[in-house]
């Protein structure tokens, strides 16, 4: 092989090897999906500071959980602790009521239904009177409120309604959804992130009140979130929402599970997550990634353990917008398919379809074969790149 072979081996080389980069290049781009499509931040810093780890804290303490397999199993000891009595879990019901709507609010306003409900042991009441109709959740073994939720109340009743025509901006509901949160000395756990104050218009029932939400996680695990909701929905984490026409606080949860330490380092990575839920999603090809993130959760879709304790599960969570028809882009409105991978396995478990709009992801999207084609367009340009040098370096040389 004389010199000029050598050059041409060499250039080629370096073209194919140009080629490859690009593509792998434009495949780690098309990967990079941000955790989170709504960005959560620490608390710390934030108007909430103050209230970190200072006051009270309603949470199940799951600290002795125990691992099984890839399922994480919550300890069945927690519903074998002592839970307090219904009468009591009304007392506790009513004394929020009356520091939060006014004793004018819940004359003559009696429990109408109640019941111990799970997995984690809740009293869920339903409380009616002439003035005001709502539902209350009590933590059966602290007592302490962990969800309310304000179906109706005579306006005149309140003792917090504003003025008419008041408009309710973020730094206004953020404002009173913290002064909720001081007047009933509830605390933030130190390891919960501020979501933001949020209105979501594709929320049906109430697109213009404002969200206050916190996120419970650990390092980069979203406990407990439950993919089937949208994104407003009580769930795992802390959320208020705030009437963007009365400025009152009508609806809160405090879902927080305080779990022992878990094995996070055994896991399958998110572009092998990815994969499996796209080949086992049958509408795969009219759908693009907006998100994927890992979640520790209620695993509802799975069979109670022997001893009858509910269980959790570590899976990551593909979030896929799903079109009606066409080629999906940016711009295109579409619905929001949660499909989930078991993170210690690998295996496929299930997806949840949602009516959940997804208008404008905040991210880049690609299709379930855009890395594909980006990998077969790169080498093939390569190879012609290398056609290219080899055929002028031989074209040179003939013409000498």
């Amino acid at each position: 092989m004389d010199n000029e072979d050598k050059t041409v081996v060499a250039r080629s080389v370096v073209a194919v090897t140009i080629g490859a980069l690009i593509a792998f290049s434009f495949v780690g781009g098309a990967s990079q999906i941000p955790a989170r499509n709504l960005a959560s931040e620490s608390v710390r810093g934030t108007i909430f500071s103050d209230l970190l780890d200072n006051g009270d804290s309603p949470a199940f303490d799951m600290g002795s959980m125990v691992v099984y397999d890839s399922t994480f199993r919550i300890d069945s000891t927690l519903w074998q602790l002592p839970t307090i009595y219904a009468s009591e879990a009304r007392n506790q019901a009513m004394e929020f009521l009356w520091r939060n709507v006014g004793s004018d609010a819940i004359v003559d306003a009696n429990v109408t239904w109640s019941a111990l409900v799970g997995p984690k042991p809740v009293w869920s009441l339903l409380i009616e009177g002439p003035n005001i109709t709502t539902r209350v959740r009590v933590n059966a073994i602290s007592g302490g409120i962990v969800g309310w939720r304000l179906a109706w109340i005579q306006a005149e009743s309140s003792v917090e309604l504003l003025s008419d025509n008041v408009s309710i901006n973020v730094t206004d509901a953020t404002q009173i959804a913290y002064m909720f949160l001081k007047d009933n000395n509830y605390s933030i756990p130190g390891d919960a992130y501020y979501r933001g104050t949020c209105q979501f218009a594709n929320n049906s029932e109430n697109p213009l009140d404002w969200y206050v939400l916190f996120e419970h996680r650990i390092g980069d695990i979203l406990v407990g979130k439950s993919p089937f909701y949208p994104l407003w929905a009580p769930t795992e984490g802390i959320g208020l929402r705030v009437d963007a026409e009365t400025g009152t606080v009508v609806e809160f949860w405090y879902e927080w599970m305080l779990i022992g330490e878990v094995d996070f380092t055994r896991l399958v990575s998110e572009e092998y997550a990815q994969s499996e839920a796209l080949a086992n999603y049958e509408h795969a090809a009219n759908s693009t990634v907006v998100e994927r993130h890992l979640e520790l959760n209620d695993a509802h879709f799975l069979p109670p353990s022997r001893d009858g304790s509910p269980q959790i599960r570590l899976f990551w969570c593909i979030v896929l917008k799903v079109h009606d028809g066409g080629t999906p882009t940016d711009q295109q409105e579409g619905y929001r398919c949660d499909v989930l991978v078991d993170a210690v396995s690998g295996k496929f478990l299930e997806t949840h379809m949602t009516n959940e709009v997804i208008d404008l992801p905040e991210m880049r999207l690609y299709t379930s074969s855009d890395a594909y084609l980006i990998v077969v367009v790169a080498v093939l340009s390569a190879l012609g790149i290398a056609s290219v040098v080899r055929w002028r370096v031989h074209n040179g040389r003939s013409t000498d």
